[in-house]
């Protein structure tokens, strides 16, 4: 193995963990001791608590996002939140509640009725893929980490719900899935056949796609047109990730047909693996953003905006409503991005005021749905339906506390 090699991996240790605790998980899942499958929830949670310890600073972090550190912190904290909202999702699962009953009557135990294992190992590896998004100097890195996030997620919604529609927004979910990341795709290979490389950014005047648009700069010469089309090829595409126009209209159909915490990891982890991702690729193109790019981020501000408020005024459904609302703040948050870093920024692989403040936004809107899911959830466990908001109506007198928390 080279040294280079050796040195990147020594980068990623915190998601060498979540990928070694998601195998762990995985195993014990299939244990045909109960006590050992029952474990599995806490050994998830071991692993994001360890991960976290191991996150170093951004000095260490290698290549990649100037924020890294920071942004895999907050990633390991919304998801250890995520995890204690969706523990008890694989044990309402009717098939997994039969194979537990048989395995309590000394019944011949079946391993593939029970998820918990894949439940937990796939949370963990989408997980995973969100934190090597910010980490990534390559285009192959990015894409492979983009794929690792949304892979699992098209599993979890399929799975974890004992419904047909569940499996209907799986089946969506995952095939406009394909054609975002089939676009974007096809974005990197243009921008590798504009610049001859697939890295960001690179030390000691190595080739890259950041030395070539300054390169064109020193020129005075624009970057070439094959290279714009790649990068807004590639925006369109990570747009899915975000729900943001033009890729928003999965988002309805599949926060409804997931159960609650899968809706609530939907909201968190992809959208922040897709603004991380963005925001890798616009460092290495750089601002101000060529014409085509920056208009096309504003348009997809506004519109998503625009549908987002509009067609969540118009919904009955929280869970729909939520899909909105999801749709909504990333146009917020492309906004920031939009605007990039501010004018005293000394280097291109500094965060200026618009792209710290899209990092910011994330943890805060992560928590904030966390905390709407938690409460809707805690809701149901209790007898409580909370599917519209006629079923929230005197929720002040039954549930002050958890009124108070949603408010």
């Amino acid at each position: 193995m080279s040294p280079l090699m050796v040195d990147k991996l020594g980068t990623i240790v915190p998601e060498i963990t979540l990928g070694t605790g998601a195998v762990v998980c995985l195993m014990l899942g299939l244990a045909k001791h109960w006590l050992l499958r029952r474990i599995v929830p806490a050994i998830a949670a071991l692993t994001l608590i360890i991960a976290a310890l191991l996150v170093g600073d951004d000095a260490t972090a290698g290549a990649g996002l100037a924020s890294s550190s920071f942004v895999r912190l907050a990633i390991l904290l919304v998801g250890l939140l995520l995890l204690m909202v969706t523990a008890a999702v694989p044990g309402q699962l009717r098939m997994t509640q039969r194979a537990e009953d048989r395995d309590l009557q000394g019944r011949s135990f079946e391993p593939g009725d029970v998820v918990s294992g894949e439940f937990f190992a796939f949370f963990l590896f989408s997980l995973t893929g969100a934190m090597l998004c910010a980490s990534a100097n390559d285009l192959v890195w990015l894409f492979l980490a983009l794929e690792l996030t949304s892979l699992p997620t098209y599993v979890l919604v399929a799975t974890t719900r004992d419904r047909v529609d569940a499996q209907e927004s799986g089946v969506k979910y995952f095939f406009l899935g394909a054609l975002a990341a089939a676009v974007f795709l096809y974005g990197f290979s243009l921008i590798y056949g504009a610049t001859g490389t697939t890295v960001f950014l690179a030390a000691d005047g190595a080739p890259s796609i950041a030395s070539y648009v300054t390169d064109c700069d020193d020129r005075g010469v624009p970057v070439s047109p094959l290279f714009v089309t790649g990068v807004v090829l590639a925006l369109v595409g990570m747009a899915f990730k975000i729900a943001a126009f033009p890729m928003h209209a999965y988002a309805a159909d599949v926060y409804q047909g997931a159960a609650l915490p899968v809706t609530a990891m939907l909201a968190f982890v992809p959208k922040t693996a897709g603004f991380v991702a963005m925001i890798v690729l616009l460092v290495a193109v750089g601002w101000p953003l060529p014409d085509p790019v920056l208009w096309l981020l504003v348009i997809m501000a506004a519109v998503t905006m625009t549908v987002g408020n509009v067609m969540g005024l118009l919904q009955r459904s929280l869970k729909r409503l939520m899909a909105y609302s999801s749709i909504a703040h990333s146009g917020y948050m492309l906004v920031g991005v939009a605007a990039g870093p501010n004018l005293a920024a000394k280097s291109s692989d500094a965060l200026g005021q618009g792209l710290a403040a899209v990092l910011f936004y994330l943890v805060a809107y992560g928590l904030a749905t966390v905390g709407v899911f938690a409460v809707l959830g805690s809701l149901r466990g209790r007898g409580d339906e909370a599917d519209t908001f006629d079923d929230l109506a005197g929720l002040s007198t039954r549930h002050p506390v958890l009124s108070a928390v949603l408010l």
